[in-house]
């Protein structure tokens, strides 16, 4: 389920439950206003918010010779992918978070044996790394009908609001790319492997096999 569908579904939960405290099911839209909003609803609500502006920036700064999918739903499963790109450079399925912070690699095991984690402002959030197998997974399962087995899927997760110092650099844990939005289209545009024909071919097809949330 997308964030901005989930967002809009606890949204409207929320305010039939306040409709029923207050004693008058009109009063649920007016409450919504003056009852803080729960944490969890909140954190979807700005979740949406990085997804909306990931997008736009996407569409801007891609050339023409790359598609966006934006909100695409992972068939057989209650996932979905906040934006799929088919460019020149290959298949990138990525991943919005709107988290505040320091955004970083760190090394839990030793310089022999490393264990790559990743920090967002100081909690280990390496789990988030893992959830994208599903995604990618899929993708690559598409791609097998139409010829393209091998063509490269990136998996990638783009934060939109953290804290990059400007020695940063994006870094890789498990082959997950972890960046910025402007450090992910500079690489969404470098070292082209597909044609435009094979670009349209690929993002046609999973247009259909990914179709929109919404």
């Amino acid at each position: 389920m997308s964030t901005r569908n989930e967002h809009e579904r606890r949204a409207a939960k929320q305010r039939h439950q306040q409709g029923v405290i207050f004693g008058e099911e009109v009063l649920g839209d007016v409450a919504v206003h003056v009852i803080d909003e729960p944490q969890s609803m909140a954190a979807w609500a700005k979740d949406a918010d990085g997804e909306r502006r990931l997008a736009a920036h996407l569409d801007q700064e891609l050339p023409d010779s790359a598609t966006v999918l934006h909100d695409r739903r992972v068939p057989k499963t209650r996932g979905n992918i906040d934006h799929l790109v088919v460019a020149p450079t290959g298949v990138w399925v990525i991943d919005a978070k709107n988290s505040a912070g320091r955004v970083e690699r760190r090394n839990a095991g030793s310089w022999r044996r490393p264990e790559p984690r990743l920090y967002v402002k100081n909690r280990d959030e390496t789990e988030l790394v893992g959830k994208m197998d599903v995604q990618s997974d899929a993708v690559r399962a598409a791609l097998k009908p139409i010829g393209f087995a091998t063509l490269p899927v990136r998996r990638c997760l783009c934060f939109t609001s953290a804290d990059w110092s400007s020695f940063s650099r994006p870094f890789t844990i498990d082959d997950v790319w972890i960046g910025w939005p402007q450090a992910l289209t500079r690489a969404m545009r470098s070292n082209p492997i597909l044609g435009p024909a094979e670009v349209v071919t690929v993002a046609h097809h999973l247009s259909a096999e990914f179709p929109a949330s919404s």
